[in-house]
């Protein structure tokens, strides 16, 4: 999750050029959303098919306790930083009103 997170900022800062038509062309753009896109898609599959299950044969109950996630606002994911998403937002709302889509509010 660490290494997605980092290529979510970095796909974001591809993002934040190519709409300022600055360091990224909009097909490029594109083309690391797909990849990005297909890289969660991998990650989740295989936590799905390899990881869950392989954690439901061998953990025990002592186990799960153990791993229990901390209290919601203890640590948040990499994946779903506050800052990430506001910049995320903001790049929605700028593309959206370029686009001319009345859903940029």
């Amino acid at each position: 999750h660490v290494r997605l997170a980092r290529q979510g900022i970095d796909l974001l800062r591809d993002l934040e050029g190519a709409l300022r038509e600055e360091s990224m062309s909009h097909e490029l753009a594109a083309a690391g959303i797909r990849l990005y896109a297909e890289r969660l898609r991998h990650n989740m599959a295989f936590e799905e098919l390899t990881l869950f299950p392989a954690a439901q044969r061998h953990l025990g109950a002592d186990d799960w306790r153990a791993i229990e996630p901390p209290p919601y606002d203890a640590t948040p994911d990499p994946l779903f930083r506050s800052q990430a998403d506001e910049r995320f937002a903001q790049l929605h709302r700028a593309i959206a009103l370029e686009a001319g889509d009345g859903a940029a509010g």
